[in-house]
């Protein structure tokens, strides 16, 4: 297993449990052939950093997988184009045309031409005899019933 590093900077990137990445353009450390990554992490840097025991230090956050798990909550609740619909309706309904700005405008311009553009997509492939379409409803069907007994 080989922790791997970042050439110019020395970050720590991840662990690879192949020999070829020692061919790449990484800094690389051999860490021994039998090291459960999920068991350790890295902790610190190329020159200074080791190997540790996850249970020794604390758990590791990361902004990025927090904002991930945000948007995944929101699109699942509210797919992305469940969303420019309702951003559509509403500037539709809400705003008088001579109080908008013309970066406004062109920024509903360019979602409703976006589901407009999707919309036909999809009615396209569903009704093409070219294309075996599967919809959300038909693939949400299929995944509720894939662990069935």
């Amino acid at each position: 297993m080989y922790a791997i590093f970042n050439k110019k900077t020395k970050e720590f990137i991840g662990f690879s449990p192949n020999e070829a990445i020692t061919m790449g353009n990484v800094l690389y450390k051999d860490i021994g052939p039998k090291i459960d990554v999920g068991l350790y992490r890295w902790h610190g840097d190329y020159d200074s950093g080791s190997l540790v025991a996850k249970s020794s230090v604390n758990y590791l956050i990361d902004e990025y997988k927090l904002e991930k798990k945000l948007f995944s909550k929101v699109t699942r609740k509210y797919p992305i184009i469940t969303q420019l619909k309702i951003i559509i309706d509403q500037l539709n309904t809400t705003f008088i045309e001579d109080q908008q700005t013309e970066e406004f405008k062109e920024l509903h311009r360019y979602l409703t031409l976006l589901h407009d553009n999707h919309t036909k997509r999809v009615d396209h492939f569903r009704n093409s005899e070219d294309h075996e379409f599967h919809s959300k409803d038909d693939i949400d069907k299929s995944l509720d019933r894939a662990f069935e007994i």
